[in-house]
């Protein structure tokens, strides 16, 4: 998400998964298997609201068979709200997280699921608000450390971090390298 509703916008994440399409599909992942979901999406389902976010992960982990890559990647807003992280899609607000926000246990849960045999979870994420500054994503970190065999997650910050977008690029630099 670039233009958040009721959120501060972020730097051009939408653009950053478009080049990173781009890049899955020149190394060989077929078209019809990148998926991307972003507020500059031609086509409404794949707007970054809470129902699609959740609808395309539903689906995208139910796609893979045992020895497919399945791999996702969130780029956006997180909050971390009375014990739990969640992923901020273009509608979310701070006065409803719960029921505008997603819970990130539940992707990594789903994400886990899958029936395909390696499983890459990448994160490049910021906080949603100045409270969760630095170290939003601290309690993902803790909870993840050890993930399923055959899962890995990527972080863009460790903790007590945020990710960091250099004035030179169009994105965090995480997504840059």
């Amino acid at each position: 998400v670039d233009d958040y509703a009721e959120l501060a916008d972020l730097r051009h994440p939408s653009l950053a998964v478009r080049q990173l399409q781009s890049r899955l599909t020149a190394a060989g992942f077929p078209v019809t298997n990148v998926f991307v979901v972003s507020d500059q999406a031609p086509v409404p389902k794949y707007l970054p609201s809470k129902a699609n976010i959740e609808r395309q992960v539903e689906l995208v982990v139910s796609l893979p068979s045992e020895n497919d890559l399945l791999v996702v990647v969130l780029c956006g807003r997180v909050l971390h709200r009375e014990g739990k992280s969640f992923l901020c899609p273009l509608d979310a607000s701070l006065a409803n997280t719960a029921g505008t926000a997603i819970d990130l246990q539940t992707i990594f849960e789903r994400i886990g699921s899958s029936a395909a045999k390696h499983k890459l979870l990448v994160m490049d994420v910021a906080p949603a608000a100045g409270k969760d500054a630095a170290g939003v994503l601290d309690p993902l970190l803790e909870r993840w450390r050890d993930p399923p065999a055959g899962m890995s997650v990527w972080f863009s910050c460790g903790k007590g971090e945020s990710s960091l977008v250099a004035s030179s690029l169009d994105w965090t630099i995480f997504m840059h390298y």
